[in-house]
C-alpha cells in the first residue's frame, strides 16, 4: 500500500485500524510500527522465501520505516515517499471485534471467536460461567502453561515460536524490531494481552514483545487499560495483577510471578 506522498481517501475500517496502530506506536515509542513491510519482505516472511538479509539492505529498508511517516486526517491518509504499510499485526484483532459486535447487535448473547489464535469473547457460557482460554506452552505445542477465565474481551498472543526459520543453526522469528530491522531479541518468547478491544490487544501483543518485559510492565502501569502475561526464554511467567483471580497455572515447568503496580 503506497500512496507516494499524496492524500488518499480510505475506508472507515482502514482508518480505524491505522488510528489504533498509531496509538500503540506512540504508547510504545515505535515498538509497534505498520511501516515495517519492506523489512518483512526482506526477511521473506511475506512470501515464505526466508533468508537473512544483508546488513546494507536492512539499513536501506529502515529509511522508509517509521510510524510518523503515516498521516491521518478525517478519513484520508498520506504516506511519505516510498513508505508501505502492513496491517497484519492488527487486522485479525480488528476483524474479530467487528464480528463479535455484529453478532451481539443481531441478538447473540454469548460467543467465542477464534481467528488464528486470536480469541474474542462475549457473554457468559450457557452455565453462567466465564470462558476458559488456555495459554500455549511456547516450548511444547501440545501443552499449556495456564488458563485465563474471562469474558467480554479479547485474548491475543504473540510469540517467537509461531513463525520462524533456522539458518546456520540460528533461529530467526517473524516479530521484527522496527528500530533495528532484526527479530526482537530481549528474552521474551511469548506475550498475551487481555483487553476490551481486539485490535488494541492485537497490536499491543506485538508491541510489548518488541519492548521486552521491563518496558512492557512500565507501559502496563502507565496506561492501566489491559492485562498481560509475559513468558521469558528462561521459563518464567509474569502475570499482571488484574489477572490474579482469573489466571490458573497449569504447568510445573515454569516459575509464576504476579506483577503489581
Amino acid at each position: 500500500n503506497q500512496s507516494s506522498s499524496k492524500k488518499t481517501e480510505i475506508s472507515e475500517d482502514l482508518y480505524n485500524q491505522i488510528l489504533i496502530s498509531q496509538k500503540v506506536s506512540e504508547m510504545t515509542d515505535g515498538a509497534f510500527d505498520i511501516t515495517v513491510l519492506p523489512l518483512i519482505n526482506l526477511w521473506g516472511f511475506s512470501d515464505g522465501e526466508y533468508k537473512v538479509p544483508q546488513a546494507d539492505d536492512i539499513s536501506d529498508a529502515l529509511k522508509t520505516v517509521g510510524y510518523e511517516k503515516v498521516h491521518l486526517d478525517e478519513h484520508t491518509m498520506v504516506l511519505a515517499q516510498g513508505v508501505n504499510i502492513d496491517l497484519g499485526a492488527v487486522a485479525k484483532g480488528y476483524i474479530g471485534q467487528k464480528i463479535a459486535d455484529k453478532l451481539q447487535e443481531e441478538g447473540s448473547s454469548f460467543g467465542i471467536l477464534s481467528l488464528g489464535g486470536n480469541m474474542q469473547l462475549y457473554g457468559k457460557k450457557p452455565d453462567g460461567s466465564n470462558w476458559n482460554i488456555a495459554i500455549q506452552d511456547p516450548f511444547d505445542e501440545s501443552s499449556i502453561i495456564g488458563i485465563i477465565s474471562t469474558t467480554d474481551c479479547s485474548v491475543i498472543t504473540s510469540g517467537s515460536y509461531q513463525r520462524y526459520f533456522i539458518e546456520n543453526d540460528i533461529k530467526y522469528h517473524h516479530i521484527l524490531d522496527p528500530k533495528t530491522g532484526y527479530p526482537a531479541d530481549n528474552g521474551l518468547i511469548s506475550v498475551t494481552i487481555v483487553a476490551k478491544d481486539g485490535a488494541y490487544s492485537d497490536a499491543l501483543s506485538t508491541a510489548l514483545f518488541v519492548t521486552g518485559l521491563e518496558k512492557g510492565i512500565e507501559i502496563w502501569k502507565e496506561y492501566n487499560d489491559f492485562e498481560a502475561v509475559f513468558i521469558t526464554e528462561d521459563s518464567s511467567v509474569y502475570i499482571t495483577e488484574g489477572l490474579k483471580d482469573r489466571f490458573t497455572p497449569e504447568s510445573e515447568d515454569f516459575l509464576f510471578e504476579y506483577v503489581y503496580k
